[in-house]
């Protein structure tokens, strides 16, 4: 069946990943206390934005600046981080990492800041839906379409 193909497709990249020396573990076991987070991102990234807030806010740490112009995300100690050379990630004091904006708020949300992130499914579903319509359909026409041109980045 299809759902046994995908949950087979996932399973095998999650074993891939885990194993995978410059993959991070893919368990988290959120600091208490946590104030010395770093989010690795360029102030012009739309997609970090919203994890530098979200790590601020909650009280847990802040930006930690990616010169992606000067190619601080190939460097090996940060493709040791995120395999996928991306900024946002996030880091945590204990050196546990999670790339990926949506992804950031979910964590930062759910393990320090819980009255950012609904308790119920469907509340969740909600705020996903809002955060998966923002990364895809709205950032391809306001970022790509007119931010990128106007500040003249590459698209």
């Amino acid at each position: 069946s299809l759902w046994s193909r995908r949950r087979t497709f996932l399973t095998s990249l999650a074993l891939l990943w885990s194993s995978a020396k410059v993959w991070p573990p893919l368990v988290s076991r959120p600091k208490k206390g946590e104030t010395a987070a770093k989010v690795y991102a360029m102030p012009a990234s739309a997609n970090s934005v919203a994890a530098i807030v979200c790590a601020m806010d909650a009280g847990i740490g802040g930006m930690e600046f990616c010169n992606l112009m000067e190619g601080a995300h190939l460097k090996p100690e940060y493709l040791a981080k995120n395999a996928f050379h991306q900024i946002p990630l996030y880091e945590d004091s204990e050196g546990y990492c999670v790339a990926e904006s949506t992804a950031i708020l979910r964590h930062i949300a759910t393990n320090y800041a819980p009255s950012l992130y609904p308790s119920t499914p469907q509340g969740k579903a909600m705020v996903d839906w809002a955060m998966d319509l923002m990364s895809g359909t709205i950032y391809d026409v306001l970022a790509v379409k007119v931010f990128y041109p106007v500040f003249e980045f590459a698209a």
